[in-house]
C-alpha cells in the first residue's frame, strides 16, 4: 500500500522479532525511554544536539578512536582517584597559569 495510518488512544505491540527496512525515520516523541539488556549499534556517521546531556556509567566506559577532542567554553574538570596521561611523543600543557600539586 502507498500508505498505512493508525490511530489509537494506546496501543500494545508484542512480537518475538521485528525486522524494519526504511530510507528515513522520523518521530516526534513527548519521552522516550528504552529498557534494554543490550543495544549494539552500527553507524556510519552520527551527529547529535542536546541542550544538556548527562550519562552514568556504573562499571567500565571505554572510547577508542583515532582522534578525541574535547572542548569547553568555561570549565573542563577531571576527577578521580588516579589520573593518568601517557604519550608516545609529546605531552603539552598550555595555559596562561598552570598549577601543579
Amino acid at each position: 500500500t502507498g500508505r498505512f495510518r493508525v490511530a489509537a488512544e494506546r496501543a500494545d505491540l508484542m512480537v518475538q522479532r521485528v525486522l524494519a527496512a526504511g530510507h528515513t525515520v522520523e518521530a516526534q516523541v513527548q519521552q522516550l525511554r528504552t529498557h534494554a539488556g543490550r543495544l549494539d549499534q552500527v553507524i556510519g556517521h552520527f551527529t547529535q544536539t542536546v541542550r544538556s546531556a548527562m550519562r552514568t556509567v556504573e562499571d567500565v566506559d571505554v572510547v577508542r578512536a583515532k582522534r578525541i577532542d574535547y572542548r569547553a567554553e568555561q570549565t573542563m574538570s577531571l576527577h578521580g582517584e588516579a589520573a593518568v596521561v601517557t604519550a608516545r611523543e609529546v605531552v603539552k600543557v598550555d595555559g596562561s597559569q598552570i598549577q601543579l600539586g
